[in-house]
């Protein structure tokens, strides 16, 4: 009986490890084991993997396995050498950047250096993976059945600085399956452009695609609305054509006449010290989701507003909330009558265990009587308020490992833009609504006649090279 019953038991264990789009997850001594679905993001080309227990760390550190990797029996608070030799294990590939002092001790736990292994897989916050859609890599690390299926094994290392020379170390064990998708890349910026759609994506009416990189130095698909217009959602990728969702993408029309403030608040994460941290969509998504509540809160005050939230440096922001208001009124051509005053930055608080993520925000409103002290307070007022009590309320997913958002709102510029305070044009002069429009159709025809007169010159010119050519030869021949 004890021989079936051991036969059952490796039976299952090899069905768990072969789930297509699961992977068998045991953090170090707890032996804890649970399901992960990997996720493929069409936008940024890769698959997500998200833990769903975290044990206690500083530093993650991932790993993969190039060839036959054993469980290793490690104490939970290990030394410095102790951490040195697990992870230098034999057949465990780290980061390059994974390097020790003359003590053993890890000198890659507080530093911003690259830890991914070799560009391929990177841990995500919240804290996850991410591996490239990068068949070279996979060649290279995974094993391959005959339906082109890779088994990538990885690991990721859970570590907690605990002080004298000690850490608190877990382990993620991994056996990931992996379906590659292939993508026709063109070295062109049409190319770029094409390989968008290819991955299935399309643009929202008013927008354009364009691939750009991110973080981890992947081509990622985004979308850009046009002059005038803001994205909506603002965080987010260019959706799928065929997403039941499609039509809540789209581009918001900037009012003519505004008044907006410009401000920023602190989001403190518990993200890992090494390396950069790659934010994943789930984040965003609660980003977006809090300026909904701030601009329904702001709303009972000054009406149908727009709110944005993003990250400075973002893959979001192509362009800074200032460069969109300006553009904007570049593009009335009332850029001259665009009122800015900066508001002196107040002291950022830091905590702790930590890493404080400045949020930048705009609050966009088409009231334009704003004019004295007492009106410009009140909008400051208002604007505080409503997102101090946004955030107050708000409840980001726990897996976010967000441990605080600072409550004070730090405002950094007023700006109006008023058309109807045009002064009046000078004599002789055109205003915009009387500068003359070209008609599309006809710049058409007229750019279409110079291209054919240009082709025509230039054929001549090659024809005529010719005949030169052919005259020459002839007069040697003879």
């Amino acid at each position: 009986m004890s021989i079936w019953v051991c036969v059952w038991f490796r039976v299952m264990l090899l069905l768990t490890l072969t789930a297509n789009t699961h992977c068998l997850l045991a953090i170090g001594d707890s032996n804890v084991k649970t399901a992960s679905v990997v996720r493929f993001d069409v936008a940024r080309n890769g698959w997500f993997l998200q833990f769903d227990h975290v044990p206690t760390y500083t530093s993650l550190v991932p790993q993969i396995c190039s060839g036959g990797c054993a469980d290793v029996n490690i104490q939970t608070i290990v030394t410095c050498v102790a951490l040195r030799d697990t992870l230098m294990f034999h057949n465990w590939t780290g980061s390059a950047n994974m390097q020790f002092d003359s003590q053993s001790c890890p000198l890659f736990m507080h530093t911003n250096k690259d830890m991914s292994v070799d560009g391929f897989v990177y841990v995500t916050h919240p804290p996850g993976l991410f591996v490239h859609n990068n068949i070279t890599a996979l060649e290279q690390y995974a094993d391959v059945d005959v339906n082109g299926t890779f088994s990538l094994q990885t690991r990721v290392a859970f570590i907690a600085d605990i002080g004298d020379n000690l850490y608190e170390l877990h382990f993620n064990n991994l056996i990931i399956d992996l379906k590659p998708r292939e993508n026709k890349q063109v070295p062109n910026t049409l190319g770029v452009r094409h390989e968008c759609a290819e991955r299935g994506l399309i643009a929202p009416r008013l927008s354009t695609m364009f691939a750009r990189k991110d973080e981890t130095n992947s081509l990622v698909c985004v979308w850009e609305c046009a002059l005038s217009h803001i994205r909506s959602p603002f965080n987010s990728f260019p959706p799928m054509y065929n997403a039941m969702d499609k039509d809540q993408y789209m581009c918001v029309p900037i009012p003519k006449d505004f008044t907006a403030v410009r401000f920023a608040f602190d989001v403190h994460l518990r993200v890992s010290t090494s390396g950069p941290v790659v934010l994943t969509q789930s984040f965003y998504d609660d980003l977006n989701a809090l300026a909904d509540q701030i601009r329904y809160e702001a709303g009972t005050e000054y009406g149908e507003s727009i709110v944005i939230l993003t990250l400075s440096g973002s893959l979001f922001e192509d362009m800074s909330l200032d460069d969109i208001l300006q553009a904007h009124a570049l593009n009335q051509n009332q850029l001259s009558n665009l009122q800015i005053v900066n508001v002196g930055p107040s002291n950022r608080r830091l905590m702790a265990s930590s890493t404080a993520v400045k949020v930048d925000g705009v609050l966009i409103t088409p009231e334009t009587d704003i004019k004295s002290n007492e009106e410009v307070t009140q909008l400051k007022q208002t604007v505080d308020t409503s997102a101090a009590k946004s955030i107050e309320e708000f409840v980001f997913e726990p897996t976010q490992q967000v441990v605080a958002v600072d409550p004070v709102i730090r405002t950094q510029s007023f700006q109006q833009l008023s058309v109807a305070a045009t002064p009046s044009p000078a004599p002789g002069t055109n205003t915009p609504d009387d500068t003359e429009v070209s008609d599309p159709v006809q710049g058409g025809v007229r750019d279409a006649a110079y291209f054919y007169v240009i082709l025509i010159f230039c054929a001549s010119l090659c024809c005529g090279k010719t005949m030169l050519q052919f005259c020459h030869r002839s007069t040697k021949r003879s």
